[in-house]
């Protein structure tokens, strides 16, 4: 009976493998996640690298206006959350109708790469010594019923500040 139930539980998980394969192969882009330092300390930027790849055979946009406070692509959603899956909740940036706006006109074409980097630090409360599970997404387009593609989800260990730096 183990056997069965393990080579059932092997089944369901290469079955499982192959359709996210299939699924992902028909996203129009990819996104992948990866960490700049995968450990920094207390009160550091926590930067990212955002790659998106376009697989579709037409251009790709990714324009939009970057926000001066935070720096943030519009077009990506980041879920920060802590090593217990709790959301973090986004940075409130006192009196955010002052930001200025930098536009930017970009396209990705079919077969390429946009490789981007994000100050995390600057959207979320990441201040705290713990782990961190990040993940970006992006939809296919405008339209609230289309698909949302989503990232690889990282992990970014902030430690505590060295005591003897005089700093918390």
């Amino acid at each position: 009976m183990k056997s069965f139930m393990k080579t059932l539980m092997i089944l369901f998980a290469c079955t499982a493998l192959t359709r996210a394969h299939a699924q992902s192969a028909t996203d129009p882009f990819s996104i992948t996640l990866r960490s700049k330092d995968a450990l920094v300390k207390s009160g550091s930027s926590v930067w990212v690298k955002i790659q998106i790849t376009n697989n579709s055979g037409q251009d790709l946009d990714e324009s939009g206006s970057i926000n001066g406070m935070t720096g943030a692509d519009p077009n990506l959603s980041f879920d920060v959350r802590d090593e217990d899956g709790k959301v973090k909740q986004k940075k409130i940036h006192k009196h955010p109708e002052l930001a200025s706006g930098k536009p930017i006109n970009r396209t990705i074409a079919p077969g390429q790469t946009l490789n981007e980097e994000q100050d995390v630090s600057r959207l979320f409360d990441t201040s705290e010594p713990g782990k961190y599970l990040i993940q970006v997404s992006r939809r296919v387009s405008d339209a609230e019923k289309d698909k949302v593609v989503t990232s690889n989800t990282i992990t970014i260990t902030v430690t505590p500040q060295d005591p003897a730096s005089g700093q918390q």
